[in-house]
């Protein structure tokens, strides 16, 4: 749904600058409500027995489900509102369950909790064995380490990876 405001982060970045903050906030809130009660249609569990959810996605995408203004992260320094990394009320983010929804935390602007998500899955930050982590999409990020030490770094592939705008 949020297509219509372009296929990459810059240019709903830029669509919320200019008025259509709430707008984003609620396509994505709607999008994650009907992926809810689908995915308890499916796995035959009524709403009202969810208690938690997690989110790892990008900054700019948990600014948009938070409501909050992403346009710092358009321009340099590229400084998010939040890093995320806490506790929702789903009713805060108007999400059809009564519970908890925790929005994993970013590292920076344009390395996010999906990346921190993709950390924890592979083990990295337990292992002692140095190991390079690809998360390609709209942005590229890398990180390069083990346990504690890990670098990374991120920088805009384009929406090609994700098969946008392929007739």
């Amino acid at each position: 749904e949020q297509i219509r405001y372009g296929s990459d982060v810059i240019s709903r970045i830029q669509a919320a600058g200019e008025g259509h903050l709430s707008e984003l906030t609620e396509m994505i809130r709607r999008q994650l409500n009907g992926m809810i009660e689908s995915l308890c249609r499916r796995g035959k569990v009524a709403s009202g027995d969810l208690h938690c959810m997690s989110v790892a996605a990008n900054t700019t995408m948990c600014h948009l489900l938070t409501g909050l203004d992403p346009r710092s992260l358009g321009v340099f320094p590229f400084t998010p509102m939040s890093r995320f990394g806490e506790c929702y009320r789903a009713s805060q983010l108007d999400l059809g369950f009564d519970g908890e929804v925790y929005v994993l935390p970013a590292v920076s602007g344009y390395v996010g909790g999906d990346i921190t998500a993709d950390i924890l899955a592979t083990g990295m930050d337990r292992s002692d064995r140095i190991t390079l982590l690809l998360d390609v999409g709209t942005n590229g990020e890398m990180v390069l380490g083990c346990g504690d030490h890990m670098v990374c770094c991120a920088t805009a592939a384009g929406p090609a990876f994700e098969g946008a705008e392929i007739d």
